[in-house]
């Protein structure tokens, strides 16, 4: 059960942040930011729990995102 609420609150605070950021900059530049939340998630896995699995189709995704993300701010 705390676990939900923590998920909860971090999803509510997260939801805050984005139409925050909304308020303050473009959309051009806040949304592929808020694209990049997989590896933030990888990220966070890897320091609380050690490793993460998924191989070469994980680090293939995260590549995708990374590129992406960049054409989407430097188009």
């Amino acid at each position: 059960m705390a676990w939900r609420r923590a998920v909860g609150w971090c999803n509510g605070l997260a939801a805050l942040l984005m139409y925050a950021a909304l308020a303050n900059g473009s959309v051009a530049l806040v949304s592929p930011l808020v694209a990049t939340y997989p590896l933030v998630t990888v990220v966070g896995t890897t320091l609380l729990f050690g490793k993460v699995e998924g191989g070469a189709q994980l680090a293939l995704g995260v590549a995708l995102t990374v590129v992406g993300v960049g054409l989407l701010i430097a188009g």
